[in-house]
């Protein structure tokens, strides 16, 4: 059976790709007869929310696979069964949590596992979304197709609508972008109906960026699958650049072009204009933010793209509020000497930055650097490091400073040392900045380093009304794994003057263990942190989630105190599970006892922006995991006792 069993599902995958969520499902290939399934998932909950994924679980046992997904806050999955010897039908599904609604994913294969139909589930509210895949046992998609792009994500909700042909796409095809809950036809062409995936004629297609803020498009003539012609630049409907492909049909670029900057968006509107040949850039180019000149250089005449003499880059996070620039000299294409960083604040250029490079572009001596994302605005940060490099790498000692808004404002906020071997590597004590900090949350961390591993004791501080407060911290082993040991408090992801969260617990083998507590200490006052909740891990060292636990909702906060009361098995929610309000009662339900996390009868679920002000519930029924039947909205104020009914809301059964 288990043989049988790999020839029919073949392997699972998990392709963990950064930056922004995709969502792909892939069904490839065939093998002795059967589909291979291939899955590949990683969902990133954006904004307000955390990293979870879905996993797969596969054990072979006579009928059952179970997909597991694991969610903050709430949890839903469905399970699904599978009987090899008869191939009933399979149900999986998938759901992927965003800011404004839920994706779900329902996959329905019948016999020899070969129709597919994909149910795209959106607001609560279906739209044919998915398609079939043909019935020769190959895999093939047909027909009409309703398909994700590949950089779906919450900000970017772009679909593909068209007609497949023996896993081809043929005839025309729509891309549409849901901009809160508005459907809008953006782009889109056609494709030659020989079957070779080749568009022709005219289409508008959407930038690899494309999101709120940056809704750059590209227009123009497709010939044999190559661009030729005419192509525009458009962001939000209005032209900002373009250029010729030669006619050919060889897709090449040339003569003038101006081109949109891969991360344009409102307050980055920056364009690069200049002149191609044969597909090579050459020549000058300058560089534009809206109409104003801010920098460029020169490529080689020779057709390599190469850059060549003085040159004024921009920073990879340009933008109104953080125009940093580099001014220095390239050589065949590698930076050499003298290389500048200047901030342009309130129309006065400063140096803020810079150094050196040898003939082979690798920095050496003294450097002043920026950190990854420097800048004024609300989510950047305004550090600078110095220190030494040889033969590219830092070495001995480096401090960091935090930069006011007057020139040579400075104020020491960390340091450390490097081996002097050239390894980059941390030894002895360093104050670095914590994984969360931002501007609303400013953290350090002051300890050890041996080897470039954590040793020891660190303490957590918080920089906070001119003023630093150790809040937490605890204790790394000394044989260099960075396991932490032993009794730490640790701060919430979402810590800040208005949601002052800790938690406190042990830790063995670097694995939560026994009893942890969370703490709240609301802003206003001096009291000692109240307990609010907490709960037991196994001793076993897999940091599974035993017995009653008490958690805080994911936006908790001072003007948002919702907590969640129930009970774990095996680190999975079972039975019933309250949901309180400032230490009321206000919601919650039950979750099935077979430990899959799905919600079964009756609910009272809040709204994702449930506040003091914006007290929003709705009460309905759960069946399996999905809503259904009618659902009913209910609201109240501030100051109100009871809850009143606003709405209602019907879901399929």
């Amino acid at each position: 059976m288990e043989t049988f069993f790999k020839m029919l599902v073949g392997t699972t995958q998990m392709d963990q790709s950064m930056g922004y969520g995709k969502n792909q499902l892939r069904i490839i290939g065939t093998k002795h007869r059967y589909m291979k399934l291939e899955i590949i998932q990683m969902v990133r909950k954006e904004g307000l929310g955390c990293i979870f994924t879905i996993k797969k679980n596969l054990k072979v046992d006579n009928t059952m696979n179970k997909v597991k997904k694991m969610e903050n806050g709430e949890n839903q999955v469905m399970g699904f069964m599978r009987n090899l010897k008869s191939f009933m039908m399979v149900n999986i599904l998938m759901v992927k949590k965003l800011v404004y609604g839920i994706f779900i994913f329902k996959i329905i294969m019948r016999t020899n596992l070969i129709q597919c139909k994909i149910i795209i589930k959106y607001y609560a509210e279906y739209f044919s979304g998915g398609g079939l895949y043909n019935e020769t046992g190959r895999g093939y998609k047909n027909g009409r197709w309703i398909e994700l792009s590949n950089e779906f994500r919450r900000t970017s909700q772009i679909t593909c609508d068209g007609q497949y042909k023996n896993g081809k796409k043929v005839g025309r095809w729509n891309i549409y972008w849901n901009y809160y809950g508005n459907n809008q036809k953006i782009g889109g062409g056609s494709y030659d109906e020989s079957g070779d995936e080749v568009k022709i004629n005219g289409w508008i297609e959407v930038s690899e960026g494309f999101t709120e803020g940056s809704e750059i498009t590209y227009n123009g003539e497709y010939q044999n699958g190559k661009q030729i012609g005419r192509w525009d630049v458009l962001y939000s409907g209005k032209k900002i650049g373009g250029g010729l492909y030669d006619q050919n049909g060889d897709g090449y670029k040339t003569g003038k072009w101006i081109e949109s900057s891969e991360l344009f968006k409102a307050r980055s509107q920056v364009t690069y204009r200049g002149e191609y040949e044969n597909g090579k850039k050459v020549g000058r180019w300058d560089i534009f933010c809206c109409q104003d000149q801010i920098g460029g250089g020169y490529y080689d005449e020779s057709g390599n793209g190469c850059k060549i003499g003085r040159w004024t880059e921009l920073s990879d996070q340009f933008n109104n509020l953080s125009k940093v620039t580099y001014l220095g000299d390239y050589k065949n294409g590698t930076k050499v000497g003298r290389w500048d960083i200047k901030l342009n604040l309130q129309q006065e250029q400063q140096q803020i930055g810079g150094g050196q490079y040898d003939e082979e572009g690798i920095k050496f001596g003294q450097w002043v650097d920026l950190c990854d994302d420097f800048g004024y605005g609300y989510d950047q940060l305004n550090f600078i490091y110095t220190g030494e490099y040889k033969g590219g790498k830092k070495v001995g000692s480096w401090n960091m400073f935090k930069r006011g808004d007057k020139p040579m404002q400075y104020t020491v906020f960390g340091c450390g040392q490097y081996d002097e071997a050239g390894n980059e590597c941390k030894i002895g004590r360093w104050i670095e900045l914590s994984n969360e900090f931002r501007n609303t949350s400013q953290f350090t961390c002051d300890g050890q380093y041996k080897n470039g591993k954590k040793v020891g004791r660190w303490d957590i501080q918080w920089h906070h009304q001119k003023s630093n407060k150790n809040i937490g911290g605890g204790l790394y082993d000394e044989s260099g794994n960075e396991c932490k040991i032993g009794r730490w408090i640790e701060i919430s992801d979402e810590f800040d003057d208005f949601s002052q969260v800790t938690y406190h617990g042990d830790y063995r083998c670097g694995k939560k263990v026994g009893r942890w507590d969370i703490k709240y200490q609301k802003n206003y006052d001096n009291l000692q942190n109240e307990k609010i909740g907490g709960g037991s891990y196994d001793e076993l060292g897999n940091e599974c989630k035993i017995g009653k636990w008490t958690e805080l909702n994911h936006k908790f906060r001072d003007i948002s105190q919702v907590t969640y009361i129930g009970e774990y098995k095996n680190n999975k929610k079972i039975g019933l599970w309250e949901i309180q309000y400032e230490a009321e009662k206000i919601g919650g339900g039950s979750y099935d006892e077979e430990g899959d996390m799905i919600k079964i009868g009756k609910w009272i679920e809040l709204d994702d922006s449930f506040t003091d002000t914006f007290q929003t519930i709705y009460e309905g029924e759960f069946r399996r995991g999905q809503k259904i039947g009618i659902w009913i909205k209910k609201k109240r104020g501030e100051y109100d006792q009871d809850f009143r009914k606003v709405d209602v809301i019907k879901y399929d059964d």
